[in-house]
């Protein structure tokens, strides 16, 4: 994985190994790919295939190719297989034109990678176990994040009342916990440059210079109710909004920002607080600045669902400095995706220029219009790792028989 420009830091280039025919008949035999129900297999795109896709495809599945060390690990920890096949299912599902076989595999293969790893995190954990169970976490967190059934605004758990509508978030914010049971191996681990690149940039305190004053507001003093939950993560999305471009590495900095929530802000999440809800919202939406084939749906859906939260709660018809705040926030919202970023609308702004700040879009509410307007949103083509490009052998399902 390489930077687009010279010059900056990159991910340093992996070799691209094919890995054998019997290598992946053996990485198949005896994992848990080969345990799923009758139902699942007889209706389901079969595992063989999905292996075939991947080994093929993981630079337009994960964003670079699969390393070779981590193959060699597939082959002794059976519990990162199907994880593979659930992500190579998933990537199928997004780009062919009969997604529901992949689906169903999809589905299946999540249910058993989700099994195998509780049992794996039993283990005691030594250096290749640690890196095994991060790829399988990453890739894990990857399918999660991408199951998106209804791409409609309405449908997000923004606006449900289910008590697990934030569990693929949870799995997001359980990967740091994991990340910190396996540092003790982390200079020697295959994963350290990812690793080390989501975890950028680097905490500098709750130093608040160059952030926007209306976010700082929205922060508060530092004696101020939930300071502490606030600071670091506003802090992080205003250098990577405004000072970060987006590349393959810095994009591993750009996920890494869930790393920035400490305890607490997922129950706010669930409240609903606006504070909480403006900061997700506003991470999503740079994300979308990456169009990475795995998390379009989710975040062109919630971000949406939480601009449309935020209107219908008036909050810029607050009186004075609050209103003036929630106006600068909105409008700062809206913009979230774009790249180079526009001109700071945060700071010494009066309150009669933001009257208007508050429409996301064109299309009016994006609870209401079911879409982002993808061209006002979206003005510029970034190039980044994920991208499928023409011709790319991501799109279309190898044969059977594609493994012997």
């Amino acid at each position: 994985m390489t930077a687009r420009s010279a010059g900056r830091d990159t991910v340093p280039s992996l070799s691209i190994v094919q890995p054998s025919q019997s290598m992946l008949a053996a990485m198949l035999e005896g994992s848990d790919a080969e345990t799923l129900s009758p139902w699942i297999r007889q209706r389901g795109t079969p595992a063989g295939n999905l292996l075939h896709h991947f080994s093929s495809s993981s630079a337009a599945i994960m964003g670079q190719p699969f390393d070779p060390r981590l193959w060699e690990l597939a082959c002794r920890y059976k519990f990162l297989v199907p994880t593979m096949l659930a992500v190579s299912a998933s990537h199928l599902r997004h780009y062919t034109a009969d997604p529901a076989p992949h689906h169903i595999a999809e589905l299946g293969l999540v249910s058993a990678s989700i099994g195998t790893l509780k049992t794996a995190l039993t283990l005691p954990l030594h250096k290749d176990r640690a890196d095994a169970l991060l790829c399988t976490a990453v890739m894990l967190n990857a399918v999660t994040f991408a199951d998106v059934p209804d791409r409609a605004p309405a449908a997000s758990w923004v606006f449900s009342t289910s008590p697990d509508r934030l569990c693929w978030l949870d799995m997001l914010l359980r990967f740091k916990k994991l990340e910190q049971a396996t540092f003790q191996f982390r200079a020697s681990s295959v994963l350290q440059p990812i690793l080390d690149a989501a975890n950028a940039p680097a905490a500098h305190d709750v130093d608040l210079d160059g952030v926007p004053a209306a976010w700082r507001r929205l922060i508060g003093d530092r004696d101020a109710p939930g300071f502490d939950l606030f600071a670091q993560p506003v802090r992080t999305l205003a250098e990577l909004s405004r000072h970060t471009e987006v590349t393959c590495f810095t994009a591993l900095a750009y996920f890494g920002l869930v790393n920035k929530f400490k305890d607490g802000f997922r129950d706010l999440l669930l409240e609903r607080e606006p504070r909480a809800m403006w900061v997700f919202g506003y991470w999503l939406g740079m994300l979308g600045r990456l169009k990475i084939w795995w998390c379009t749906a989710r975040v062109e859906r919630d971000w949406a669902a939480v601009q449309s939260f935020l209107q219908q709660q008036q909050l810029d018809q607050l009186p004075g400095e609050d209103g003036q705040m929630w106006r600068a926030l909105m409008e700062d919202l809206v913009k979230a995706s774009e790249w180079p970023p526009p001109t700071p609308q945060s700071d010494d702004v009066s309150p009669e220029s933001r009257s208007d700040s508050a429409n996301p879009s064109p299309g009016g509410d994006p609870a209401t219009s079911g879409a982002m307007e993808t061209e006002a949103t979206h003005p510029r083509e970034v190039e980044v790792c994920w991208r499928p490009k023409e011709g790319s052998p991501a799109v279309g399902v190898p044969g059977p028989g594609a493994i012997g």
